[in-house]
């Protein structure tokens, strides 16, 4: 069946993101899509008054802050077969890009999963061509040209880049969509994960690249830490209701010290203790949620149809 770029809706979640949408919005507008919905998860500066200023559909989220809520609630009201999903700071260069990841998924397996590649404004280099994991979580990917990157193109990652995928609104359905549970951090691979664990690949679209905007948050010590507390969390939580007990044991000392590390290295680097209060404050919060993930780790574990851990085998 061929389908057209009015086939897709493009979905947005969006906090207190007007600096943002004002340079993002313009281009999605020019995109021949079904539709694009805004959800706005409690913004408290000029958002949705923008938003509605350039007659785009805002949704306002049952949640505060909750980029994971604001995804489901978005891609639930979505009348597209397809959802093209999007964070707020994603410019997309590329005015075919609707009819390109058309084909592209036509062209490979069906269904499956298509994170787009990007790259922030203005960089020679990336490193956001898909996501990969570990024993100790997320691997970092090393930077890559735009040329390289686009070589890559079709190549299979463990998860998506949350902040720009591609797929089908019953395959996100399939698999749940993302985890309420997480408020921030962990909504992509936990996704990929799920993806994996029920049969479906998830597959890098490189033929372009699309621009990131969003950069700047490692600077300022106060978000950096609490982002780094979520992280850590999410990551941790991630590992224990998805990896195999064999997998799980192995990586749940290597992900302690390697948080540990890199907290005391952000520490001192930044003359700072706040991502040493965000190692203790994520610590914490795993230990108290310790029995819902347990809970949820016995409903994921019962219901995987693939029951190896390929996302593992997986490597930038």
């Amino acid at each position: 069946m061929k389908y057209l770029p009015s086939d897709v809706s493009i979905v947005v979640a969006n906090y207190n993101g007007a600096c943002r949408l004002r340079k993002t919005i313009p281009f999605l507008k020019k995109l021949p899509a079904k539709e694009l919905i805004v959800v706005d998860a409690h913004s408290c500066d000029e958002s949705v008054s923008l938003l509605r200023k350039q007659k785009v559909r805002v949704l306002g989220s049952s949640r505060l802050k909750s980029k994971n809520t604001a995804c489901n609630e978005g891609v639930a009201v979505a009348r597209g077969p397809f959802i093209l999903l999007l964070d707020n700071d994603i410019v997309v260069n590329n005015r075919n890009l609707l009819t390109d990841l058309l084909d592209t998924h036509q062209q490979w397996s069906d269904p499956l999963c298509i994170s787009l590649a990007l790259v922030d404004l203005g960089a020679k280099k990336t490193k956001y061509y898909g996501g990969f994991l570990g024993l100790y979580g997320v691997t970092e990917s090393p930077l890559a040209t735009i040329q390289d990157v686009k070589q890559m193109h079709g190549r299979t990652v463990a998860f998506p880049c949350g902040g720009a995928l591609f797929l089908k609104k019953s395959l996100w359905q399939r698999v749940g969509g993302y985890d309420e549970h997480l408020v921030f951090g962990g909504d992509d691979t936990d996704l990929g994960i799920k993806l994996w664990m029920k049969g479906h690949e998830v597959r890098l679209f490189a033929k372009n690249l699309q621009t990131h905007i969003g950069k700047g948050i490692r600077k300022n010590n106060e978000m950096y830490s609490r982002r780094f507390a979520a992280t850590t969390y999410a990551m941790a939580y991630t590992l224990l209701k998805n990896y195999r007990w064999h997998n799980l044991l192995c990586s749940i000392p290597v992900f302690t010290v390697f948080s540990c590390f890199k907290a005391i290295k952000q520490s001192l680097e930044r003359r700072n203790l706040g991502p040493l209060w965000g190692l203790g404050s994520a610590a914490r919060r795993i230990l108290n949620s310790l029995p819902t993930a347990l809970s949820r780790r016995r409903q994921v574990q019962h219901s995987r149809r693939i029951k190896r851990d390929v996302f593992l085998t997986l490597r930038p």
